[in-house]
């Protein structure tokens, strides 16, 4: 959750914890019921990004695993034996090598186009990769590999999208809660002529700590800013 978003959430408790001790008040029942809904909304929100939080990091964690194995598992011995008997020069030489030359782990794209092309290395050279010691079979492991990795890929990828959607929808249920916070406001204004230590309450009530430290009367007027997923983190503003 963004710091502001979640900043803006107990700034909002306050204010009903406040408003919910003072005498039952019918003209500011209807938009203190609004900003109790939209505290548990955002409440949520903020739950439904932990989740997809916790699922991408650990979807990085299995791409992680599964680029690691292919690479070390199967794409390797590819590599070691195929530099026995591949051609070093000639037409295909150059290609064949750089083919041999594993991506690192991180590149995961990368790997998977390898291990795809190694696969049909070892298709083409079946006989030669057997009798120097590669089991029969690797080249359907190199496949399996490559597709494993990618379903882990694209899994990580609709967590990530669906974080951001849950941060975007955060965004403007805080905007909306703001929104409440001014015209209870404005609402509460003759109370606070005649009680000076409610209206000090409300103030201390409703300081918010921005975005660059500091703390201010919250107006809603914080800079949204793009949101984009930070790797092991939280989605943040840009």
């Amino acid at each position: 959750m963004r710091r502001i978003d979640k900043n803006r959430l107990q700034m909002f408790r306050r204010v009903r914890d406040i408003l919910r001790a003072q005498p039952a008040a019918p003209e500011l029942e209807l938009n203190l019921s609004r900003l109790e809904g939209l505290i548990d909304q955002l409440t949520e929100e903020a739950t439904r990004q932990q989740h997809h939080t916790r699922l991408a990091r650990a979807g990085t964690t299995r791409m992680q695993t599964l680029a690691r194995t292919l690479r070390m598992e199967l794409m390797r011995p590819v590599a070691r034996v195929g530099a026995v008997f591949l051609p070093s020069s000639g037409p295909d030489g150059a290609t064949l090598q750089r083919t041999l030359k594993a991506p690192r782990v991180e590149d995961y794209e990368g790997v998977i186009t390898t291990a795809e092309t190694l696969a049909r290395v070892v298709s083409a050279h079946e006989a030669e990769f057997e009798r120097e010691g590669l089991t029969r079979g690797h080249a359907a492991k190199l496949l399996e590999g490559g597709r494993a990795l990618r379903a882990a890929v694209d899994a990580r990828g609709q967590e990530l999208a669906k974080r951001v959607a849950a941060t975007m929808a955060a965004r403007e249920v805080t905007r909306d809660g703001a929104r409440q916070v001014r015209i209870l406001e404005a609402l509460m204004e003759p109370a606070f002529r005649e009680d000076a230590s409610l209206r000090s309450a409300w103030r201390s009530a409703t300081l918010v700590a921005g975005p660059r430290g500091g703390r201010h009367v919250d107006d809603g007027s914080a800079s949204a800013g793009t949101p984009v997923a930070k790797e092991g983190g939280e989605v943040l503003a840009a």
